[in-house]
This record gives structure tokens, sequence and C-alpha cells, in this order.
């Protein structure tokens, strides 16, 4: 993946990154951005309604943090872990 295997969950300083996702599923989005030319998608404006657009140039990227899930993401985030999953494209 883009991001390194120590990326997950914490920003390199231990901290912890709300909304991280597994380098893995990070990886297959960024591909599938890449793949079916996600700059040029039909985004929503509205970012505050509908999330923000998928961004991978933050070093961080987390399209999973609540109340900001990047557009057409469907996250779940268990309560009390660092981590959240993707459980669907819209």
């Amino acid at each position: 993946p883009p991001f390194g295997d120590d990326f997950y969950g914490d920003d390199d300083g231990g901290n912890v990154v709300p909304g991280a996702i597994p380098p893995q599923e990070l990886g297959a989005l960024q591909a599938l951005y890449n793949a079916t030319d996600g700059a040029n998608w039909n985004w929503d404006e509205d970012v505050r309604r509908f999330g923000p657009i998928w961004n991978f140039t933050q070093s961080d990227p987390a399209p999973c943090t609540i109340g900001q899930e990047w557009q057409g993401l469907l996250c779940t985030c268990e309560a009390g872990s660092r981590s959240c999953t993707i459980n669907g494209l819209s």
C-alpha cells in the first residue's frame, strides 16, 4: 500500500488517528480511485452534508472519521477501538 504498515491507527508519534482504516483498505480505495479516474467522478460540492472528497495527499488520511466520512463510503468504527472498516460504497 502507499502508506506504511505503521500508519494504521497512529500518526507515527503514537497518537491515535480517528477514522483510520487498515492500510490494505486504504490501498484498495486508492487503486479504485486511480483506475476509475476518481478525480473526475461526480463529487457533491455540499461537503457538510455528503462528506469530503477523497484525498490521498494527506499525511494521515482517515476516510472514516465520524461525521467526516469521505463521500460514498459506509464505515463502521467500533467504540473504544482505534480502527474502522469500510462496509460499502455508494
